[in-house]
């Protein structure tokens, strides 16, 4: 189970950094920025916070803007493959409990009838102690 959800970040984490990054690069508003701005502004939303702060009045704000709007942008393929495979699961799942229950019908999967109580037992009750097990 840890390993599945190491596996589920791994995953979502990388289409929504892919997302994120694509589109905080490739928008107009990061043309002008050094190189070295430009991948801290790629590597998280706090980065391109930072580096909107330390840009002048509107370009800081519409940067800031476009990392955030990346940012949620990126969620999207994220949630996308989490609902996929949520329903998935939920197939597989419903698919299991039908071959089941065609699979074993009720009281049909060995059953030899109604579990008898000790006091309605076949067997003859023992009122003397069996006198092999004591010799």
């Amino acid at each position: 189970m840890q390993l599945g959800a190491a596996l589920g970040v791994a995953v979502l984490g990388s289409l929504l950094a892919g997302t994120y990054r694509g589109e905080v690069t490739d928008s107009g508003v990061a043309a002008g920025l050094p190189d070295t701005a430009l991948d801290a502004a790629g590597d998280s939303l706090g980065g391109a916070l930072a580096v909107a702060r330390e840009l002048p009045g509107e370009a800081g704000e519409a940067f800031a803007e476009v990392a955030r709007s990346a940012f949620v942008s990126g969620m999207a393929p994220s949630m996308f493959t989490v609902a996929a495979a949520v329903a998935a699961a939920a197939a597989v799942a419903a698919v299991g409990i039908v071959v089941s229950v065609l699979l074993f019908p009720k009281g049909k999967a060995g059953d030899a009838g109604p579990a008898k109580l000790p006091e309605q037992s076949d067997a003859p009750a023992v009122t003397e102690p069996d006198p092999r097990l004591h010799a």
